[in-house]
């Protein structure tokens, strides 16, 4: 049997199996006979399970995870499509510190549901942050680029700046291994809270440049890539997140989270994105938000 060599193409889905394997259990000297069984390359085995055992030891030993660094703009695109590959076989995933089954995989149109990213007591912490800075939620207008109170979303929220307490750092280091994003990358969390009847209408999480507003932004900060909502809690009745152009709708599950792009490889408005806050008939709606663009965030 010729042996296959570990390239750099094959190398992130070997390290997700590894990483999952080795963290859950396996042990590491069973790991490396595996992919020699599997037909790798010996030496390159050696040099593979070496250099992923170091790396793994770090976030074993309590390091806090983030991703490598990313060289431009166009890198961080194709990164996160790439990463969304490397996910597209897997059931379950090691998150840092938790492993998170993967229940939906919308594949081609980049959309993934993970139940269980956050336990119970992650949900209620983070809302118990928010306790008392709650107010009327704005949205971007695109005409001039200030944040405004609009009727299209009704809701009340507040923002929890980026590493503000072990919680939220340990949910930010599991986004950065869900995306392979740098943590620096994204906006700070916003919390939000939808009463009864609170919605927000079908919208894209993206600046268009041809508007007076959106070219402003663009001018002094870069696109969104992507969105990862979080459900803090169950809804009682309504409360979809809907993605109208593809007919699909997503329940709210307390401890869930949806990821999705809102730019495609090459860096363009990623038309499926379009998604739709249904309004909550009963009982109230709680969700984490966190935006991550394409450059360093201040």
């Amino acid at each position: 049997m010729v042996e296959q060599p570990i390239t750099d193409a094959l190398r992130p889905g070997l390290r997700e199996w590894f990483e999952f394997n080795v963290g859950t259990g396996r042990d590491v000297a069973d790991v490396e006979a595996g992919l020699v069984a599997a037909g790798y390359r010996a030496q390159d085995v050696q040099a593979f399970v070496r250099e992923e055992s170091a790396r793994f030891a770090r976030y074993q030993a309590g390091e806090a995870f983030d991703a490598d660094p990313v060289g431009c703009p166009a890198e961080a695109a194709e990164r996160f499509w790439r990463r969304l590959d490397v996910l597209a076989p897997f059931n379950r995933v090691l998150l840092v510190d938790r492993v998170v089954p993967i229940l939906v995989k919308y594949l081609g149109r980049g959309i993934f549901l993970l139940p269980d990213f956050l336990s119970d007591e992650e949900c209620d912490g983070l809302i118990a942050q928010a306790e008392g800075r709650m107010e009327d939620s704005k949205i971007f207008d695109q005409s001039n680029g200030a944040l405004v109170v609009d009727p299209t979303r009704s809701s009340r929220s507040c923002a929890i700046r980026r590493g503000d307490g072990e919680l939220v750092r340990r949910i930010e280091s599991r986004i950065a291994k869900l995306t392979d994003m740098p943590v620096g990358f994204g906006e700070n969390l916003q919390i939000v809270q939808y009463a009864p009847g609170g919605e927000y209408i079908p919208h894209f999480d993206y600046f268009d440049p041809e508007t007076p507003g959106g070219a402003e932004e663009l001018a002094g900060n870069s696109q969104r890539l992507l969105t990862v909502i979080m459900y803090l809690s169950d809804v009682e009745g309504g409360g979809w997140t809907q993605f109208p152009d593809l007919n699909v709708e997503f329940t709210p599950m307390k401890g869930a989270a949806l990821l999705f792009p809102a730019l495609d490889p090459q860096g363009s408005l990623f038309r499926p994105s379009l998604h739709w806050g249904r309004p909550v008939f009963s009982g109230e709606k709680w969700i984490a938000t966190k935006w991550i663009r394409l450059t360093p965030q201040a």
